[in-house]
């Protein structure tokens, strides 16, 4: 997660940082729909099961 990229960072147990935050995407759909977008890319393009493939193959192949 990249904090106000494609998610939001708090610190854990920081119950009134986080419920500002959500706030903050229910009030500007624009920024949650921005960041919506980002994550879209970034799982897209890091987590596709093609790179999912390539990286088995990788692993199997450096076992041989």
């Amino acid at each position: 997660i990249g904090n106000c990229k494609n998610g939001f960072l708090f610190e854990t147990n920081n119950y009134e940082d986080l419920a500002d935050k959500i706030l903050e995407l229910l009030f500007d759909s624009d920024k949650s729909k921005a960041m919506g977008v980002k994550g879209y890319e970034i799982v897209s393009k890091d987590f596709s099961i093609y790179k999912n493939c390539e990286e088995s193959i990788k692993v199997y192949n450096s076992l041989i």
